[in-house]
Parts: C-alpha cells; structure tokens; sequence
C-alpha cells in the first residue's frame, strides 16, 4: 500500500515551527537589556529543542511507524512545549508585570513583546500539536 500525508502532517508542521519560534523569541528575550541580567536559562531551550527534535522524530517515523508508538509521540511533543512555555512565563512573569506596569521606553517594550510573543508562541505550539494528534501524518490510500 501507498502511503499519503494526512492533516497530521499539517499540524505537526505548524507546531514545530510555532516551537522553533518559541525557543528564538526566548533566545532573543535573553539578550535584552532588560532581560540580560537574568542570563540564559538552558533548561527553557533544551526543553522546547527536546520538543522539536520530538516532533521531527515523530515526522520521519510517523510516516512508516506502528500505531501503538506514533501515539506516543504527539503526548510527549505537547508535554515538552508546555513545559518550556510553563518555564519561560514563571522566569518572565515579575519582569512582565514591572514592565506592563512602571516601565514604558523602547527597550523594554522590545523585552515585553520577545518575552510574550515567545510564551504564546510555545503555548499556541503545544494547542497545536494537541490538536494535530488526533490526525495521522500518513494514511495508506
């Protein structure tokens, strides 16, 4: 039988780049002036790249792997993005809230934006994949 990509594939696609987005905003986060002190913190990237080479994994053996082991993948992807997302919101979160309330220049609005727009994009990675899993990456045809 010939296999075909399903709307799986589609969705896997989208969160693993929704992911690798993630993980750079926070890489970029790090680097602001006002996020700069706080330093790179390893874990938040080794977790969301975990969850990445997870969903690449799960693209190249989804395509001719079992069932039961596919399954598992989509789990452990989404398990990894919340996790990273759960680590950057509470490494972030004091520094969003003095940023959104008592400093307002330039700079900070460009840690504010990096700091939300990795956390929502990790976030919306993981809704994704969530919702990809319900779909194979491949059917036979």
């Amino acid at each position: 039988m010939k296999r075909k990509s399903s709307a799986g594939l589609f969705f896997t696609v989208l969160s693993l780049i929704l992911a690798v987005a993630g993980a750079v905003l926070y890489y970029l986060n790090t680097t602001t002036a006002y996020f700069a002190s706080q330093g790179l913190n390893t874990t938040i990237l080794i977790v969301a790249c975990a969850a990445v080479v997870v969903q690449l994994i799960y693209l190249i053996v989804g395509m001719k792997g079992t069932p039961a082991v596919n399954d598992l993948f989509p789990i452990i992807a989404t398990a990894l993005l919340i996790a990273a997302a759960v680590l950057f919101a509470s490494a972030r979160v004091n520094g969003i809230a003095a940023l959104i309330t008592f400093e307002g220049n330039e700079t900070t609005t460009m840690a504010l934006y990096t700091a939300i727009g990795g956390i929502i994009a990790l976030v919306a990675a993981a809704l994704v994949n969530i919702l990809g899993s319900f779909f194979d990456v491949s059917k036979e045809v």
